[in-house]
């Protein structure tokens, strides 16, 4: 069984990708660690959005749009379980969807994954208008080659609401995963 997580920054998609993995026995893994990887090996700060935003367009560019996803799913097989996480790019949920994969979205009020980030310390911008503006550019961009998030989030199947504890996460995870498992 192929799932990809979809959603917004600090939506929880990686919280629930690892849930999945912890238990029920799929292998995880995060496009956002391949672009961390090579964003190192270039000799760039991987904690910075901006170098990792840039790393990941250059390999879109080079290797082509869906190519996070491509190395991804390389020797994915039916036989085996693997959930994948932050997508960033359509053709990268297109690829999953072609290996029979199904996305599930992670959906969270702009107002708490912002405070979610601050708690995070992750590089957002140091007030809240900046997070959303950096948001805004991710969402839609006129280069097919940047980051197309609201494409992305198009191509939902399931969506799971994370506005409330992380208890309440795991129940509705466990509770889909209970039917798509049956």
């Amino acid at each position: 069984m192929l799932i990809g997580v979809i959603g917004l920054n600090s939506s929880g998609k990686d919280e629930v990708a690892d849930h999945i993995s912890k238990n029920y026995g799929f292998r995880k893994c995060s496009l956002s660690d391949i672009v961390r990887e090579e964003t190192t090996k270039q000799g760039l700060d991987p904690a910075s959005r901006d170098n990792l935003n840039k790393v990941a367009e250059d390999l879109r560019k080079i290797k082509g749009p869906d190519f996070l996803a491509k190395r991804s799913i390389k020797n994915y097989s039916k036989e085996q379980k693997l959930v994948l996480s932050s997508f960033r790019h359509p053709t990268e949920i297109d690829r999953v969807k072609e290996k029979g994969g199904i996305i599930i979205q992670v959906k969270v009020d702009i107002n708490t994954r912002y405070a979610r980030s601050k708690l995070r310390e992750r590089d957002i911008g140091d007030t809240f208008e900046q997070f959303k503006s950096k948001e805004e550019r991710e969402l839609v961009h006129p280069d097919k080659d940047r980051m197309q998030i609201a494409q992305v989030l198009e191509k939902t199947d399931y969506l799971i609401d994370n506005n409330a504890s992380l208890e309440e996460l795991y129940e509705k995870v466990d509770e889909l995963m209970q039917k798509l498992t049956n």
